[in-house]
C-alpha cells in the first residue's frame, strides 16, 4: 500500500490535502501496552480474532491464561457454533487432532486456536499444548489467591524455622 501511495503521488492521481488545525477534529492515538493485549473470553469471537491480530507480531501478542501458565495466542480464527450448547467462555470444547487446532467458547461462539506459545513448550500448533477438553481458559484469581496465601503461610513457617535455628 506504500509503494501504491508513493507512485499515486508521483503520477498525481493521489493529491495529498491537509489535515485540519482544529484539534478536536484529529484522532489522536496513544500507545499500547502489553496488557491490553489480554484476552476476555467474555467478548465475541469476531473481537478477540480482531484482537489477536491487533497484538500479533511484532508486539507482544494477544494472551490469556491456562493453569496459571501464561499462553500467547499468535494465530486465530472465529467460527460460529451451528448446534445447542451450554458453557462457559473460555472453556476447551475441541481438540482438532487433523488440524492441530484447539476451539475455545466465547460469548457468540468459538475462537479457534491455530498458534499458540509457553515459555516452557515455545511456540506450536494449539493442540501440541492444550491436550484436553477440561480445561478452561482465564486467569482463575480466587486460586491464584488461595496459591499466593498457602505459599506466604509456607515461607513464613520456614522462616520461624530459620530463625530458632540462628
Amino acid at each position: 500500500m506504500f509503494v501504491e501511495l508513493l507512485d499515486g503521488i508521483a503520477n498525481s492521481n493521489i493529491i495529498p490535502q491537509e489535515q485540519p488545525s482544529d484539534p478536536a477534529l484529529s484522532l489522536r492515538c496513544f500507545p499500547r501496552l502489553p496488557q491490553d493485549g489480554e484476552i476476555n473470553w467474555q467478548q465475541s469471537a469476531q473481537d478477540l480474532a480482531k484482537l489477536v491480530r491487533a497484538s500479533a507480531e511484532p508486539f507482544a501478542g494477544a494472551y490469556s491464561f491456562l493453569n496459571g501458565e501464561k499462553v500467547t495466542i499468535w494465530r486465530v480464527h472465529p467460527e460460529p457454533i451451528d448446534y445447542p450448547y451450554l458453557g462457559v467462555p473460555g472453556q476447551v470444547i475441541e481438540i482438532r487432532y487433523e488440524t492441530k487446532e484447539v476451539a475455545v467458547l466465547t460469548s457468540d461462539g468459538m475462537l479457534i486456536l491455530e498458534e499458540i506459545e509457553t515459555l516452557k513448550k515455545g511456540r506450536r500448533r494449539s493442540s501440541d499444548i492444550i491436550k484436553s477438553c477440561r480445561v478452561r481458559l482465564g486467569m482463575n484469581v480466587s486460586d491464584e489467591i488461595s496459591q499466593l496465601k498457602q505459599r506466604i503461610t509456607e515461607l513464613e513457617q520456614l522462616i520461624k524455622k530459620i530463625t530458632k535455628l540462628i
